[in-house]
Formats: structure tokens, C-alpha cells, sequence
């Protein structure tokens, strides 16, 4: 059963050096239960994707083009007001990828998980509450972190009350948002453990954003690739690592060091991402590819059907 339906999805960001098309057709559908990796190099469109889904990107300067995004057969981008306050959380959750700036500094980790609860509509019973959802997120100690600042807590801490806020409307689609960026390595794994943890325990869907290659492997039984705000390849995570299609996929894998390998040193990909205002005609990719052709350089190449699609001509 489809729960997310993304189709020819669209955005663009409208300033005064002109219009970046940001998102352009994106199309993807995500089964309930499922575990989806999204990976791609900084400035792809991930996290504005991820915003879409909840529409949390500013309008204006965002400005939907076309497309459509269906949650459980709601057209999100339909909602206002109370059908919007009510997917955010008690259908999709987020978690951000730096917890210091989504925890407000002023007030205690109890008055910010208190407004959450209320937010989507209990109304008392806040610290009990509170604990349990910490709890479920493995902190020790958590009646005593409700009287606590954001600041007296470790990044891994914090990382663990976003997560809790984002389970706190007992959503179906969970999107955490490059969750271990802000992250030492040692951490990074027992945040990631805890995630799969709860995937697991609570049945839900889990859309992972990253651009770690390792993280997506880790956790996500599906890739999506993206590059210059399309999605460029879609395949489960074992064809993807093993038998990569698209160039660029291919070049993704190739800058990460195999450590079985040391005397392979990793290789970067040639060039640079392209302006989002000005971007290049035909494949958006076609500019760095070694596999360019003509058709490369006139048409965009269209994400094919069946289990691993791929949008390039070359492939």
C-alpha cells in the first residue's frame, strides 16, 4: 500500500538574482513499512524535499510550479490550517539535523516537549508523557532532563529529544533529516541504532535523508539518488551498491574509500554542481559525464519503470 505519492513535482525559489528551479519533476512513491534512503551531494534538493512534504518551505520566496504530493490519499499540498497542523506530527515526523537549532535555548527540555504534546492536543498529563517518549528514546534519567536547558545536554542527548518530539503525534512517516550530521562518529551509531530500533518497534515508515553513503546502507532496504534537484536513480539498496546504473550513482561510490582496498585511493567526480538558475539543457549531469551524448545534451532522460529506474540514456 502506497502511504507517499510524489508525482511531477515541482518547486522553485524566487529572488532577486532570479528563479532557481530547485526541485524539478520529482516522482517517487514510498510503501507503508518501507525504509527509503535519499542520498546526494549538498545542495541536491534533499532537505527542501523533505520540507515539502510537510510544507514547510517558505512561500514565497517557494513557489510550487506543479505536481502533486499525496499522504495516506490526502493531496498535502492542498491543506491549510487544521488538516495541515495535523499532518505535521500526527501523520509525518520530523527530525532535523541539527538539534541546536531547533531547540529553543530559553526554555527547559519539559516546557518544549509540553507544547509539543500540546500542539497536537493533549492536554494535560505533559510530564508523564513527556518521560515516556524520552524514555522510548533510550535517556536515562528523564524526569531530571525535563528541568534541563538544551545547552546541558550532549549533542547526542539532543539529537534523542528531537526524535522524541518527532514520535510525540504517534506519526505513520518518519523523516529524519541528515540525523547524524551534527554528530561524533561513536554517536552517529547509537542514534542510528536507536532509529532502526524504532522503525522496528513501532512499525513505522522511515524516509532517511543523507548524503552518507554508509548511513543510507545502514538503515534503508531503497535508494533514491539525486543531482540537481531530479531524482536520477531508484533501486533497492542491494542492486544500487552492487550494480549502480546512472554515471554519477557510480561516481558517488567511487569517492568513498574501501578500506578492503587501501592501494585504491577514491576518486572524485569532475566538475561542479550546476547554478539551479541557469541550469544546463537536457540531462543536468551531462556537463560532468564522461558517458555524455547528443541526446544527453538536448533531452532530459526520464526515470524508466520496474524495481531499479534510472534516468539516463547512456544507462
Amino acid at each position: 500500500m502506497s502511504l507517499l505519492e510524489i508525482h511531477d513535482y515541482r518547486l522553485a525559489f524566487d529572488g532577486y538574482e532570479g528563479t532557481a528551479q530547485v526541485l524539478n519533476g520529482i516522482d517517487l512513491t514510498v510503501e507503508e513499512g518501507d525504509a527509503v534512503g535519499i542520498v546526494g551531494e549538498t545542495g541536491c534538493g534533499k532537505s527542501v524535499l523533505a520540507r515539502s512534504l510537510l510544507r514547510l518551505n517558505p512561500e514565497p520566496p517557494a513557489r510550487i510550479v506543479s505536481g502533486t504530493i499525496r499522504f495516506a490519499g490526502q493531496d498535502v499540498l492542498r491543506m491549510h490550517g487544521a488538516a495541515l497542523r495535523r499532518l505535521r506530527g500526527a501523520g509525518i515526523g520530523m527530525v532535523f539535523q541539527d538539534p541546536a537549532t531547533y531547540l529553543n535555548p530559553v526554555f527547559t527540555i519539559g516546557r518544549q516537549m509540553a507544547d509539543v504534546l500540546r500542539a497536537h492536543g493533549q492536554h494535560r498529563g505533559f510530564a508523564e508523557r513527556s518521560i515516556e517518549l524520552l524514555e522510548s528514546v533510550q535517556l536515562r534519567d528523564a524526569a531530571a532532563l525535563l528541568s534541563r536547558y538544551p545547552h546541558e545536554l550532549s549533542g547526542g542527548m539532543r539529537q534523542r529529544v528531537l526524535i522524541a518530539q518527532a514520535l510525540a503525534g504517534n506519526p505513520r512517516l518518519l523523516v529524519a533529516d541528515e540525523p547524524t550530521t551534527a554528530l561524533d562518529v561513536t554517536v552517529q551509531r547509537q542514534v542510528l541504532a536507536l532509529i532502526a530500533d524504532l522503525v522496528t518497534r513501532l512499525r513505522l515508515t522511515l524516509l532517511l535523508i543523507s548524503h552518507d553513503l554508509g548511513v543510507i546502507g545502514a538503515l534503508c532496504r531503497r535508494v533514491v539518488v539525486m543531482y540537481a534537484g531530479a531524482i536520477i536513480e531508484d533501486a533497492p539498496a542491494a542492486d544500487l551498491f552492487t550494480a549502480p546504473r546512472h554515471p554519477y550513482t557510480r561516481g558517488l561510490l567511487a569517492a568513498v574509500p574501501d578500506l578492503d582496498h587501501p592501494d585504491r585511493p577514491p576518486r572524485g567526480i569532475p566538475g561542479t554542481i550546476p547554478s539551479l538558475r541557469d541550469p544546463p539543457p537536457g540531462c543536468r549531469f551531462h556537463p560532468r559525464c564522461s558517458l555524455a551524448m547528443s541526446a544527453c545534451r538536448s533531452h532530459v532522460p526520464r526515470l524508466g519503470e520496474g524495481p531499479h529506474r534510472v534516468a539516463c540514456f547512456a544507462a
